[in-house]
């Protein structure tokens, strides 16, 4: 092995440890900053849902009757539980 051999296997070993210490922790931070964002966002979303889904569901309950509604009534308690479940 050469001088310049022994130079361009240096300059390599520098560059990969360059990306292993400067660039690849950045870039876990940019990974779990925008995992981060997605996991507030996708709450929000969620709780708007379930917000939306017990205002439909009270103003359902004031203008429908019938055993069909109670049926409903369960289905909205039941999907409020499983978003609810999602995000705790």
């Amino acid at each position: 092995m050469g001088f310049q051999d022994q130079i361009d296997e240096l300059n390599k070993m520098r560059e990969r440890d360059k990306i292993t210490d400067v660039i690849a922790p950045e870039h876990v931070k940019r990974g779990k900053d925008h995992e981060n964002k997605m996991k507030n966002e996708e709450r929000v979303l969620i709780e708007q849902m379930i917000s939306h889904c017990n205002s439909f569901k009270g103003n359902f309950k004031d203008t429908a009757k019938g055993d069909w509604v109670d049926s409903a009534m369960t289905e909205f308690d039941n999907i409020n539980k499983r978003l609810e479940a999602i995000i705790n």
